[in-house]
């Protein structure tokens, strides 16, 4: 649904929300980091969410998802979601600056030892991720969408250590791609306020199906190990993954992608596609050491 095709008070209102987000991120971003992100989630807590009715449909969720949930449970939430929601809006509005923040805070939490032991050992990792927090966070430290024990084996082919799973898991429950997730009509119920439309959304059924495309998933991955003759997914290698480059012809990847050899670019990066990206590379920080754009246009242009 278009914003013009809105009744003339529901546009008004999230006109309204929109002129009051607007208004806290521009004075959150006068503040020093430190004190920005904590404001942001105050006044996003405290004031957007009972204006725009935040609150009440975090309850209506609650009471959906967890009807036996006590009430002071559902009272702190109701304040601490929109609390994080805020919190994260202006993270995504600070850019180089959430970028650094990071740097400050090497990955952790639940599961994160067993993926370094998991990397350690050589182990691939699947790993099912949702927006909690910060979903940039999460990606600056891993990225890579699956949908299928191919992609998997294909990530795996090509150097990943673990590969993320989202996008397919919504699938599974049954989202259908129709892009109204931020107009609250969604056609089968998955990201919606209307009740009418939350029947479709039959949580021990949907349960019971992603719990079914996870073991397929992993089940098919096994097949492929087997077929490659292999015992474990950490042992495909870029010559396992074949890409078509035209309507008769195939090639390994290993003959596509400009791999590099152990401790190459440590010994000998001028050797490499990635010596200008090597040089600008700064262990310690994300951002840049130098600006590196024209050399990189001059390497890579054709020669006249």
């Amino acid at each position: 649904m278009e914003p013009k095709d809105l009744p003339l008070p529901r546009r008004a209102g999230q006109y309204m929300i929109n002129l009051v987000l607007r208004a806290i991120m521009g004075l959150a971003l006068a503040l020093p980091y430190r004190w920005r992100v904590p404001a942001a989630g105050w006044l996003i807590s405290r004031v957007v969410a009972p204006l725009a009715g935040y609150d009440r449909r975090v309850r209506e969720n609650l009471t959906l998802a967890w009807p036996d949930l006590p009430e002071e449970t559902v009272e702190r939430l109701t304040r601490s979601v929109p609390d994080n929601a805020g919190r994260t809006l202006i993270e995504v509005y600070s850019g180089r600056q959430f970028a650094r923040h990071l740097e400050k805070y090497p990955p952790q939490g639940p599961g994160w030892e067993a993926m370094i032991a998991a990397q350690a050992e050589g182990r691939p990792v699947i790993l099912a991720t949702a927006h909690f927090g910060n979903f940039y966070a999460l990606r600056i430290a891993a990225a890579g969408k699956a949908t299928s024990a191919f992609k998997i084996a294909s990530n795996a082919a090509l150097g990943a250590d673990w590969t993320n799973a989202a996008r397919a898991f919504m699938f599974t429950v049954g989202c259908v791609h129709s892009l109204k997730c931020h107009t609250g009509d969604c056609p089968v119920g998955v990201a919606t306020q209307d009740k009418l439309r939350q029947r479709g959304l039959v949580i021990p059924e949907k349960a019971a199906r992603v719990a079914r495309f996870h073991q397929e998933t992993v089940h098919a991955l096994k097949e492929l190990v087997a077929a490659a003759g292999l015992e474990h997914p950490c042992e495909f290698e870029p010559h396992h993954l074949y890409h078509r480059v035209g309507p008769y012809e195939l090639h390994p990847a290993d003959r596509i992608f400009p791999f590099v050899q152990p401790r190459q670019l440590l010994e000998d990066p001028g050797s490499t596609r990635y010596a200008l990206s090597w040089a600008a590379a700064d262990p310690d920080s994300f951002q840049p050491r130098r600006d590196v754009t024209t050399e990189r246009q001059k390497a890579y242009s054709p020669t006249e």
